[in-house]
């Protein structure tokens, strides 16, 4: 009888537990990480899982093994891929509609997965956020609820567990964040204030629903009609939405 091979995933595991965790403990590049044993302990995996973790880690890039010194940070992978991202808006301003179709159907991929993924906890933080948005457009508080946007798109693609699909995701909203926060100071009207909240609470009835299809889709939706909403865009139907 077949019988999987469970050491490799408690590697996969251990291998990606590190990456999440190097932020947490507040790791720079060029900084050592704790030894195998410590990082067993923290993990609560073996040494041979964390042993195995950290030669993927190394295969991949993210950090140096150096013999009778330890294992050493490299530069964040994604510290690379900002960098190009930017670079390359910075150098195609006029790229508006391929900026908002990129994250659109990264969002709609993010809610996908998520529809999958998340757990109840997960979900009930994604929900939390419309009774704030609610209070910050009945308010006219256009600042707090830019803000609770973000929070709200980030924790889906946090519940997604693409740590790769959440960072370039954050990379765009830092590119449009600005645009999209003078947009709002400018006015936030009723049916605009209805429309967000609506497609916000679809989003959450699909994740719950776990169907990643019909979140997809609203998501996708949601982003671009949004754009047009507000002059980022000239109509929803140019970013891929009937």
């Amino acid at each position: 009888m077949f019988v999987p091979n469970r050491r490799g995933r408690l590697s996969d595991d251990a291998a990606e537990q590190i990456r999440k965790r190097v932020d947490e403990w507040g790791l720079k590049p060029g900084d050592r990480l704790p030894p195998e044993r410590e990082l067993a302990a923290r993990l609560g995996v073996g040494r041979t899982s964390i042993r195995e973790g950290l030669r993927t880690l190394e295969l991949s890039g993210f950090i140096d093994v150096i013999p009778s010194k330890g294992v050493f940070l490299k530069e964040d992978p994604g510290g690379k891929l900002d960098r190009t991202l930017s670079a390359w808006l910075t150098a195609d301003r006029g790229g508006q509609l391929d900026l908002i179709e990129l994250r659109a159907a990264l969002e709609g991929q993010a809610v996908a997965l998520a529809a999958h993924r998340a757990t109840p906890v997960e979900l009930a933080t994604v929900e939390r956020g419309i009774p704030a948005m609610r209070s910050a457009i009945e308010g006219q508080d256009r600042a707090a609820l830019v803000t609770i946007d973000a929070a709200f798109h980030d924790a889906i693609a946090r519940a997604s567990r693409n740590a790769l699909i959440r960072r370039v995701l954050t990379t765009l909203g830092g590119e449009i964040g600005a645009q999209v926060q003078a947009q709002v100071e400018s006015g936030l009207s009723g049916t605009l204030g209805e429309r967000i909240v609506a497609d916000h609470e679809g989003i959450i009835a699909a994740m719950k629903a776990r169907d990643a299809a019909a979140a997809r889709a609203v998501m996708e939706r949601h982003v671009a009609q949004v754009a047009a909403d507000l002059g980022l865009i000239a109509e929803a139907s140019e970013a891929g939405t009937a």
